[in-house]
């Protein structure tokens, strides 16, 4: 019989009121993030000595607690990230860490953490087989991908090695991203959505011109669509955790909403605690399904739980607006008693006195914050509070322009983000009474084992590595290309790669597939695995020996394959770590190094003195993508009303269109990563391959002659 362990509740927290809230709702887990190493730093977060103070108060009820310590920790941060952590085994003693750096397990045991590590989201580990590496490296849960099916998710759970436990998401918000492949935000303005900083991109408004010919054989005629292509609909799993609670190996179920309110968390909790005990009972399961609804979430969907019938969390109702926050209605002028400027809407739910409403999305310029001061019934009308409107002039609202000037449009929907509810603030406040009981650490600075860099400049420095599948000179380049591009021969000591598969093997001659670099695909989904580790199998067979792996559990494939074979050695084969491992310090190159690899492409969001760093450091040779169409994002999903390889823009300009590979969808820009101009910094640092990636660019993109130097000057945030 297989031992089926009753899932933990894992309930989100940004700031010490939903803590509370989670607590108050009986969440079993709770996780949070400090001020700084968090994949979510626009919550308000936590500082030691508050997190050391709730820590307790959760430990005296049995409730345990995560920190999310998932950011993109760079070369320069190693120190201050091994204190911080030094601080948290110290003072607070959280259950567990949670990590998308695979370095830093090392670094806080080196630190005096004692607890446990889970593989952060960001980690993408989306196929079974790489599970095992996840494991030996040293976590003891891994946080799945939110875009698996229950199927692949008990596929997962099926093939996992003994001892380690999966954690899967069942509530929340959706990035258009999958996690750990988005660099949307990082391209717009160097905030990374790896480092936490993510201003989501994704959620604008974004306009595409389509020629109405396309579809009707007549004169050309344009017509320009403008929408949230990319911002989708909330994920939950309600009812169907019914199928989760009974997977073997799932031990949590995750709550996403670190920028949430109480009243969600709280909510949340709730629904899923009954749902989890009492799912079997059809009237403990309506009151859950209406604690859901009154969450303040956005519209939700099972997205891709059920196999049998996905659902595309991009396709939205016409009336239907994925703002965070509960959507209530549009913003009208005039009505019954009212002047024709007047502001108002009328509410689909119900408000309730000291509701929190946002007016407008957050990125739209006149988006406003109000407060519901008396209630209002359904159906009821709303007048908004135009005094509050940031110390505007309103004097004169009879102007013809005082709509302008208040700056909102007609049709700009209205979201309740918050609700303080009487009944549930009364349970909070005697838990903050408990909390303020505990008395907060003396925290002082703590020592570290991690050491001290020296600071370099690029320009100013020169290294030698070492690699016996490189040619004997100071560098040399790889032209990356598609799948339909000439096998060429790219000149004498540089390279061809082409992107791994069974068709592109066929293209090749035995002497070329053994000089190719093959790069493989940044994401791997589980039932696809097989084919992915028979590709390899047969490209091993022809002779290949150099690999770009774009995740470091890929390498789990090459471990398989030397188990089965007796006379095959991983170290006749030359490993890279690809961009999409998202590197970024030294000590993550030493794990690598660890795991058989022969050197590694460093994240190519990196600035120029984080570059510099890594070339002193770096105990590997070191690539760098050089030139060439890096994606801002890639995603299982795409909108039906996006239409492919067609430029799009946003309302700054900025260009991209969508492009299908396989069973994935990739965002790229309509301009070009470009560092040729500082190449030569970049070989007097020690930097030794030079990835060019070549695209076959769709004929109606018009591309962008400008500046691609990404983070090189600005840094990474």
């Amino acid at each position: 019989m297989p031992k089926i362990i009753k899932p933990k509740i894992l309930a989100p927290a940004g700031d010490k009121y939903s803590f509370l809230a989670a607590v108050a709702a009986g969440a079993d887990a709770i996780y949070c993030g400090l001020k700084n190493f968090s994949a979510r730093m626009e919550a308000n977060n936590f500082s030691i000595e508050e997190l050391s103070r709730l820590n307790a108060l959760a430990r005296g009820k049995n409730i345990q607690v995560y920190v999310a310590f998932n950011s993109l920790v760079k070369q320069n941060e190693l120190e201050q990230a091994a204190k911080t952590v030094a601080k948290l085994a110290k003072y607070v003693r959280p259950h567990a860490l949670i990590l998308q750096d695979i370095a830093l397990i090392e670094i806080a045991r080196k630190a005096g953490f004692k607890g446990e590590f889970h593989l952060s989201t960001l980690g993408n580990c989306s196929f079974a087989m790489g599970l095992e590496v996840a494991k030996d490296i040293g976590f003891s849960k891994v946080v799945l991908p939110r875009e698996l099916t229950i199927d692949e998710i008990k596929f997962m759970a099926a093939n996992r090695p003994e001892g380690l436990e999966l954690e899967v998401f069942i509530h929340g918000a959706l990035c258009y991203a999958v996690s750990g492949r988005c660099y949307w935000s990082s391209w717009f303005g160097g905030k990374s959505g790896l480092r936490g900083r993510c201003v989501q991109p994704c959620r604008r408004l974004y306009k595409q011109s389509l020629a109405l010919n396309e579809l009707q054989s007549q004169e050309v005629k344009w017509q320009v669509s403008e929408q949230r292509f990319f911002s989708s609909l909330d994920f939950s799993a309600d009812v169907l955790v019914k199928v989760l609670k009974n997977i073997e190996g799932v031990t949590t179920w995750k709550i996403e909403g670190r920028k949430k309110s109480p009243h969600y968390v709280f909510y949340t909790v709730k629904a899923y605690k009954m749902l989890r005990d009492h799912g079997d009972d059809p009237a403990q399961k309506k009151v859950a399904l209406s604690f859901l609804e009154y969450a303040l979430g956005r519209a939700a969907t099972h997205y891709n739980l059920l196999p049998q019938n996905p659902i595309n969390p991009l396709k939205k109702d016409k009336d239907i607006e994925t703002g965070s926050g509960l959507f209530i209605g549009r913003v009208r002028y005039g009505g019954e008693n009212l002047k024709p400027n007047t502001p108002n809407f009328i509410t689909r739910e119900a408000l309730l006195k000291d509701d929190l409403l946002r007016i407008g999305y957050e990125d739209d310029s006149f988006h406003a914050i109000e407060r519901v001061m008396m209630p209002i019934p359904k159906k009821g009308r709303f007048i908004i509070n135009i005094n509050q409107r940031r110390g505007e002039n309103l004097k004169k609202p009879e102007d013809r322009n005082y709509s302008k000037r208040l700056g909102f449009k007609k049709g700009t929907p209205v979201f309740i983000v918050d609700r303080r509810e009487k009944e549930v603030w009364q349970i909070i406040g005697e838990l903050e009474a408990e909390f303020n009981k505990y008395s907060s650490p003396d925290v002082r600075p703590q020592e570290s084992e991690c050491s001290i860099y020296e600071n370099s400049s690029l320009g100013s420095l020169s290294k030698k590595s070492e690699n016996n599948f490189l040619p004997n000179k100071n560098f040399s380049d790889i032209f990356l290309s598609g799948e339909d591009a000439k096998i060429k021969t790219v000149g004498r000591d540089n390279f061809k790669g082409l992107w791994l598969s069974k068709e592109s093997i066929n293209r090749c001659s035995y002497k070329k597939i053994k000089e190719i670099w093959w790069f493989l695909p940044p994401v791997v989904w589980t039932f696809k695995q097989d084919i992915f580790y028979e590709t390899i199998k047969i490209a091993l067979s022809a002779g290949a020996k150099n690999f770009v792996l774009n995740m470091p559990w890929q390498i789990a494939v090459f471990k398989q394959i030397k188990d089965t074979f007796d006379k095959f050695s991983i170290k006749q084969l030359n490993l890279w770590a690809g961009p999409f491992c998202n590197i970024a310090n030294k000590s993550y190159i030493d794990r690598l190094k660890e795991l058989g690899f022969s050197g590694v492409f460093v994240s190519p969001e990196l600035g120029k003195q984080d570059y510099a760093n890594l070339a002193l450091q770096s105990t590997l040779p070191l690539g760098i993508v050089l030139k060439g169409f890096f994606p801002l994002a890639i995603s299982r999903v795409v909108s039906d009303e996006i239409s492919p390889n067609k430029l799009f823009t946003s309302p700054r300009g900025e260009g991209a269109w969508v492009e299908q590979r396989d069973d994935n969808f990739w965002v790229f820009p309509n301009w070009q990563l470009d560092l040729r101009g500082i190449k030569d910094q970049l070989i007097d640092a020690g930097y030794k391959l030079f990835l060019t990636i070549e695209e076959n660019t769709p004929k109606s993109v018009d591309i962008k002659s400008r500046e691609g130097l990404w983070n090189w000057e600005i840094g990474l945030l």
